[in-house]
């Protein structure tokens, strides 16, 4: 079973406390000696920005920027059209819904063009956004992260904090990675 535990996308610290964004209805359960490796469960919406990107089953995740827009990995999405995806927001396990659960319909996808396709191996600009068909209803559970401003730098010693979708349970395969 895939669950929603603290290891895939950095979130810093400080846009925990930011009002209009990064501010989940739910607290997270924060636990210092977490790694990326190893994790620990996420509570159920206590990172409302945590995206599920579908193609037919759970391919990869991603971080919810804006009401129409989710961030992702390029190489996840970039050979693939818009039509062949689906977002889920407001999930907790990648297995089984839950009634805070919405999916939405992939408009479109813009691929940096230094990403993956054109420069791998080695790709740095692995990054992709993706435009919703129509804008999601902010919830206690689908809220958007906050973005830094342009130039806006971290101030040093900062906290980080890292979420994705990962095996909670059970042996882990090769093949159940993605």
């Amino acid at each position: 079973m895939l669950g929603l535990i603290v290891v895939l996308l950095a979130v810093p610290a400080w846009a925990l406390q930011k009002d209009q964004c990064g501010n989940p209805a739910i607290k997270p359960a924060l636990d210092a000696e977490d790694r990326i490796y190893g994790g620990s469960v996420a509570v159920p919406g206590s990172w409302p920005w945590q995206a599920q990107v579908y193609a037919g089953r759970h391919i990869c995740g991603g971080t919810l920027i804006s009401d129409q827009h989710v961030l992702t990995a390029a190489h996840c999405v970039w050979n693939l059209r818009p039509s062949r995806f689906s977002v889920y927001l407001g999930s907790h396990e990648t297995t089984q819904s839950r009634e805070s659960e919405v999916r939405a319909a992939v408009e479109e996808i813009c691929v940096h063009p230094a990403s993956y396709r054109t420069t791998w191996p080695g790709a740095i600009q692995d990054i992709a956004i993706i435009k919703l068909t129509r804008k999601v209803n902010m919830t206690r559970t689908i809220q958007p992260v906050c973005l830094p401003n342009h130039g806006e730098q971290l101030p040093t010693g900062s906290k980080l904090y890292v979420t994705g979708w990962g095996e909670v349970g059970g042996e882990l395969s090769l093949s159940s990675i993605y």
